[in-house]
């Protein structure tokens, strides 16, 4: 063999090499290792989210959102923030969406609706209501025309 293939002669890179492999397998772990450092739930543990009620305003089409938490609390009372590993529902999947958890109005339907965080077996909820408003300016109407009325109040009807 010559000095180039001998293992009894190995170069300075093998080493290294041989490092970087071990370190890259150990980043990896074993199959069973997890990522994930979430607290599973437990009987009598609850999920909290706030906050626990939103008030959205979608002007002019405009979207309007609203970020949310949830902290898992255990009967001791420690609490841990799962807010990433929840799924959400909405009881009315048209006044608006989450990505995350940060939930979105659009503008396509207002009203009140409650969304449902879940973890496992436990759930947390909060209620969010949405307004929609428009400003119009009809024809013939001057173009400042809804800055003239800026003072005015909203009828809530």
């Amino acid at each position: 063999m010559s000095p180039r293939t001998s293992l009894a002669h190995p170069t300075p890179v093998r080493p290294v090499l041989l490092a970087l492999a071990l370190a890259a397998a150990a980043a990896c772990g074993s199959p069973t290792d997890s990522d994930d450092d979430s607290p599973t739930p437990e009987p009598g543990d609850t999920l909290e989210v706030q906050p626990s009620l939103a008030r959205l305003e979608v002007v002019n089409n405009v979207e309007a959102s609203q970020a949310f938490t949830v902290e898992l609390v255990k009967p001791s009372g420690t609490r841990f923030d799962v807010t990433d590993d929840v799924r959400w529902a909405l009881g009315d999947p048209l006044i608006g969406s989450f990505t995350g958890a940060v939930f979105t109005a659009r503008g396509g339907s207002a009203g009140l609706t409650t969304a449902t965080a879940t973890l496992d077996t436990v759930s947390g909820s909060a209620s969010i209501e949405v307004f929609v408003r428009g400003v119009r300016v009809g024809p013939g109407a001057p173009a400042n025309a809804p800055d003239l009325f800026a003072t005015g109040t909203l009828d809530p009807a």
